[in-house]
């Protein structure tokens, strides 16, 4: 029975030693040989099919597929209705292929519609301090913007006819 496993040396190296222990006291190291890097693979074009890519918008990262419905932080700039080309894209990718960014992906776009600009749910915030008669509830409402993911471009599908978003 493997009781715990753990990589020894840095996911760098060409080989990653793995412990496995049976026992407490008695421990065994074994090779595990790494798949080799597919050096192209900055260069070779996403297959057709569900794409997902990962957008930096106002500080926070999301997962996004076309048809996704995402609540993010409030975006000022837009009115609701409008097209968005979110250009922070840190990676792109389907079940066959993934392309990183370092930080970004050249040229790949994530176009998104404002659906509506509201405010969140009500979070209540409440402070006791106990035996001293020191009670304070406040609450908290977040503006948020609601955007629909319309199409998700990678390099050379990428227009530059739409505005694009500041995204801080």
């Amino acid at each position: 029975m493997i009781r715990s496993f753990r990589l020894a040396n840095s996911v760098r190296s060409r080989f990653a030693v793995a412990r496995l222990s049976t026992a407490p006291a008695a421990h065994e190291e074994r090779i595990y040989p790494l798949p080799p890097v597919d050096k192209d693979v900055a260069t070779r074009e996403a297959p057709e099919g569900a794409k997902f890519a990962v957008v930096h918008i106002k500080g926070h990262q999301y997962k996004v597929t076309e048809g996704d419905v995402v609540t993010v932080n409030k975006i000022d700039t837009a009115d609701v209705g409008e097209t968005l080309a979110l250009d922070k894209v840190l990676m792109v990718g389907s079940a066959d292929f993934t392309q990183l960014g370092a930080p970004l992906v050249a040229d790949a776009c994530v176009h998104a519609e404002i659906l509506e600009q509201t405010r969140s749910d009500k979070i209540i915030v409440f402070k006791k301090k106990r035996r001293k008669g020191y009670e304070r509830t406040n609450g908290h409402r977040q503006s948020v913007t609601t955007l629909l993911v319309r199409r998700i471009q990678e390099g050379s599908e990428r227009g530059t006819d739409n505005a694009s978003v500041e995204q801080d």
